[in-house]
């Protein structure tokens, strides 16, 4: 499972998320959005992880910052 690293106003490093977590927090939300929207064709644990990854610009523990 891939841990992910983000910053947010606030806090002095990075802080941490796997994917796991973030299906649990950002799926339903994220999901129901979609289809709200007509594009339940979207709707998939990978879309979902990359367009979180995305919206928090967060990189992959272990790359380079």
């Amino acid at each position: 499972m891939t841990t992910w690293l983000y910053a947010e106003l606030g806090h002095d490093g990075p802080l941490e998320i796997t994917e796991e977590e973030i299906l649990k927090t950002y799926y339903p939300w994220w999901s129901n959005k979609l289809r709200e929207m007509g594009r339940e064709h979207l709707i998939s644990e990978q879309n979902c992880v990359e367009d979180w990854v995305v919206v928090h610009w967060a990189w992959e523990k272990g790359e380079e910052s």
